[in-house]
C-alpha cells in the first residue's frame, strides 16, 4: 500500500472517533501519576488530527500512558505521524508497535493449556509445573488483559488499518528490529484483519 493511500485510509477509519474527555485520556488521574498529568494536559482538548507537532515531538511515548479509550482515540496521531514525519516519533515507532502487539507472555497461557491437557505433570511428580506456570501467569495476565483491552475496541475498518500500518512498518524498515516486531505484532493479532 501506498504512503499516501494508507493515510487516507487511517483519517477515513478514525475521521468519527469521539474525543473520549479531557478525564479520560490517560489511565491514572488520580493526580500522583507526573507523567499521566503530563500527557493527558498536552492531549486534552486536541482532536487526534490536530495534535501539534511539538506535542508529539515531547510526549513520543505518551501513548503507553493512555486509558483504553484516549488510546483508540490517539493512536491515529502516533500512525499518521510516523508516516507524515517518522523523525518527530522516531523513538516513539518502536513503542507504538510494542503496543500493538500481544504479549509473549500469551505463550505462558498456551504452555499451561498444554500441560493441562497432556497431563504432563504426571510425568515429572519432583516439579509442580502448574504451580511455575500459574506464578508466571499471574505476573503477566496484566499485559495480556491490557492488549486484548484496547485492540478489543477497534472497528473492522479500524483493524485493517492498523494491519496496514503494521506491514508498512514491516516493509519501510526491512531487516530492522522495528520490522521483526511488526511481524510479530501482525503474526500474534492483527492477521485477522487482513
Amino acid at each position: 500500500m501506498k504512503h499516501s493511500e494508507l493515510i487516507a485510509e487511517i483519517k477515513a477509519a478514525f475521521e468519527d472517533e469521539p474525543y473520549p474527555g479531557d478525564a479520560n485520556i490517560v489511565y491514572d488521574n488520580t493526580g500522583f501519576h507526573l507523567e499521566c498529568i503530563e500527557i493527558r494536559d498536552a492531549f486534552k482538548g486536541h482532536k487526534w488530527h490536530e495534535v501539534p507537532e511539538d506535542v508529539l515531538s515531547t510526549e513520543r511515548t505518551g501513548l503507553a500512558f493512555m486509558s483504553k479509550a484516549g488510546f483508540k482515540y490517539y493512536l491515529p496521531t502516533f500512525m499518521k505521524s510516523v508516516l507524515d514525519d517518522s523523525s518527530i516519533v522516531d523513538d516513539g515507532i518502536g513503542m507504538i508497535v510494542q503496543l500493538l502487539k500481544l504479549p509473549a507472555e500469551i505463550d505462558i497461557a498456551v504452555v499451561a493449556e498444554q500441560i493441562q491437557r497432556h497431563d504432563v505433570s504426571s510425568m515429572l511428580p519432583d516439579v509442580d509445573l502448574n504451580e511455575v506456570l500459574q506464578n508466571q501467569l499471574t505476573q503477566t495476565n496484566s499485559g495480556i488483559s491490557t492488549f486484548i483491552a484496547r485492540a478489543g475496541q477497534f472497528t473492522a475498518m479500524q483493524g485493517r488499518v492498523i494491519h496496514h500500518f503494521l506491514v508498512y512498518v514491516r516493509d519501510e524498515f526491512g531487516d530492522d528490529f522495528l520490522s521483526t516486531e511488526a511481524e510479530l505484532a501482525i503474526q500474534r493479532y492483527w492477521f485477522q484483519f487482513a
